[in-house]
């Protein structure tokens, strides 16, 4: 159990550093709203930034599917073998917790951080009793289950209330188009420069 209870471990450490650049992008995000000077472009970055997201989180899942079961006992040691498939059912909730970082930055901009406590208390009631129900009986592959779904609910509730200040399809969030990469492209050079 504890073996089992360190790959899990190690797995919510590959997770966390997946979020560092969507905390930096956030960081971004919160000043530039709460100036309120081109809240317009804001609300357009953040929906580009979950449509890149949606293209590397993808692009991530698909290599980890394919070369996971190899990569983590070799990086991490033999005793980590059983990192891969909670890894490939918690990568959603790290998508989801992305998008959320850009979402709760833009809500504490606006000065509605309430609809950030609503959210993540929301899904805290959610993980709760899911994991004290589910855990006993399937172990790691419960705790990844349960919290992809806990970090989806505060996403859906984060988009649903973005939806009804700034009306955007889910079309509009997740479909991709090339002009975002070329949008990352132009910004990576105006950064660069």
């Amino acid at each position: 159990m504890k073996r089992l209870l360190g790959n899990y471990i190690q797995v919510s450490k590959l997770g966390q550093m997946l979020l560092i650049f969507p905390q930096i992008m956030a960081s971004a995000v919160l000043p530039q709203v709460a100036s309120g000077l081109d809240r317009a472009y804001v609300q357009k970055a953040i929906l580009i930034l979950s449509r890149l997201f949606s293209m590397l989180y993808l692009l991530i899942l698909l290599i980890a599917f394919v070369f996971g079961r190899q990569f983590f006992p070799w990086v991490f040691g033999n005793s980590f073998q059983n990192m891969y498939y909670p890894f490939l059912l918690l990568l959603p909730g790290i998508f989801s917790l992305s998008i959320l970082a850009l979402l709760s930055a833009y809500f504490g901009g606006k000065g509605q951080v309430a609809v950030n406590v609503r959210g993540a208390f929301i899904a805290l009631l959610f993980v709760a009793m899911a994991d004290y129900f589910c855990i006993p009986l399937y172990g790691i592959y419960a705790a990844a289950c349960i919290s992809t779904i806990g970090y989806s609910i505060n996403l859906v509730y984060a988009l649903y209330i973005f939806h009804k200040e700034q009306p955007v399809s889910l079309q509009e969030i997740f479909a991709w188009r090339k002009a975002d990469i070329q949008w990352l492209v132009s910004l990576l050079k105006t950064t660069k420069n």
